[in-house]
């Protein structure tokens, strides 16, 4: 029990979301804990003239210096706080959103442990409504010149390029290149790749270019001038004028195979295109079906989030804007490129950026504080049987067999699905409960 454990309890309320809690163990009770600390490590010990796993706690306290000690010590307040801290909240109903850490201010042998802590609170808040909130329903028809379109997007995807050389480069065209980019004041090269392809008439280029580059034959060297206005993509290009001098080397054309029966067999398990048509208006409905009905729950919640009063821990805040920067800084790296060249490429001050991921951290806590209290107003639990029935799905869409894939999830995986489970039965509550507009 806590109460046989601590010497003394006290429980200050900073504000709200904050109770600091100082926390002192009896002495005899520290010294318990360090004692089975050290039986843990003490064959471990190895002081000339003693016998390994026979040294006294008290000579290898001593022999060992400051630095075995504090970690004797912090193990042994480590072990009373697992007992401890669990109890001291329910007993005190606390409800921590976040972990915290204890500090020792007195940690000492024959002394009584004396640890402080900040505990951060869950904040307590109302949830007004969230039914019979009105939401605009989106039209998931799917026309014909969509289809139209998904089929000409997928025979692009499965044309063909072949070599030319009986003509000279026209639109549509694949141009293979050298090319090299010098700056016009100085001729230092900028930029440069001695292979290079250019899709003609595609216009992602500068216009000069797109020009330059039709009516070409092979082994053609091409010079034009090119200027970067201000808001270029790339800072150190902005505002120079450069010269471009670019060799082609390749035209390849592009066969784009005909949208028909043959097409629809080389890539679907259809016979006709007719036939295929039907099942990609099928196919398309769904999608905007479900990607509606997503839209409208994030609808729903951003107005449930605009309408509820919660005062964040700053602590929870901070957290999280931190760790949204630092994944962000990761994915960045990933693509070699550091922060500071990020932002001169969008033109933000560190100061302005870091505001605009606090903002996004505050309103993810949100929308996940108030999904949790729905759930608790709709008596919501997922059980053992809901975890099984989503293992057998996922496994059936993943082609498993439902013992492979509960060999590969751990607790922790488990507890994501419960977590997952969740907020999609606090989805179909939103979902269920909302007055559409058409």
């Amino acid at each position: 029990m806590v109460n046989e454990l601590l010497k003394d309890l006290k429980l200050e309320q900073i504000n709200p979301t904050k109770v600091h809690a100082t926390i002192i163990f009896d002495a005899k009770e520290f010294d318990k804990a360090s004692t089975s600390v050290y039986n843990m490590y003490k064959n471990l010990v190895d002081i000339p003239g003693f016998r390994k796993g026979r040294i006294p706690k008290n000579i290898a306290i001593m022999k060992l210096g400051k630095d075995w000690r504090e970690m004797l010590y912090t193990e042994s307040a480590n072990m009373l706080m697992k007992t401890a801290y669990p109890q001291i909240l329910e007993e005190n109903d606390l409800h921590p959103i976040m972990e915290s850490q204890a500090s020792p201010t007195q940690m000492k042998s024959g002394m009584d442990l004396i640890l402080e802590s900040d505990i951060i609170l869950r904040p307590k808040f109302e949830v007004k409504q969230y039914k019979g909130i009105e939401v605009k329903k989106n039209n998931t028809v799917v026309t014909d010149s969509q289809i139209d379109d998904r089929l000409k997007r997928e025979s692009e995807t499965n044309a063909i390029t072949i070599p030319v050389e009986d003509r000279k480069s026209q639109v549509g065209d694949i141009v293979g290149v050298t090319y090299a980019l010098a700056d016009k004041s100085n001729g230092e090269i900028i930029d440069g790749s001695p292979n290079f392809d250019i899709i003609v008439g595609q216009e992602i280029f500068f216009p000069e270019l797109e020009k330059a580059i039709i009516d070409r034959n092979i082994g053609e060297t091409i010079v034009i001038d090119l200027t970067f206005n201000e808001e270029y993509q790339i800072p150190s290009f902005r505002g120079k004028t450069a010269i471009l001098s670019m060799k082609i080397n390749t035209i390849r054309a592009k066969i784009v195979p005909t949208i028909d029966d043959e097409f629809a067999k080389d890539v679907s398990e259809f016979d006709t295109i007719e036939e295929y048509k039907a099942s990609i208006r099928t196919q398309m409905e769904k999608t905007n079906i479900e990607n509606d009905r997503k839209t409208m729950v994030e609808t729903i919640l951003t107005t449930i989030v605009n309408d509820t009063d919660i005062g964040l821990p700053e602590e929870l805040v901070a957290k999280h804007t931190n760790l949204l920067l630092k994944t962000f800084a990761n994915i960045l790296n990933k693509q070699g490129i550091t922060i500071e060249q990020f932002l001169t490429n969008i033109n933000k001050t560190e100061e302005q950026f870091i505001l605009e991921y606090r903002s996004k951290a505050t309103d993810e806590i949100k929308r996940e504080l108030i999904t949790f209290e729905i759930g608790r107003l709709e008596n919501i639990s997922i059980t053992q049987e809901d975890v099984d029935a989503h293992i057998i799905k996922v496994a059936e869409e993943s082609r498993m067999t439902v013992e492979a894939l509960k060999n590969q999830l751990n607790p922790q995986i488990i507890q994501n699905i419960k977590d997952e489970l969740g907020i999609l039965a606090v989805q179909n509550v939103l979902f269920d409960g909302a007055i559409f507009i058409e």
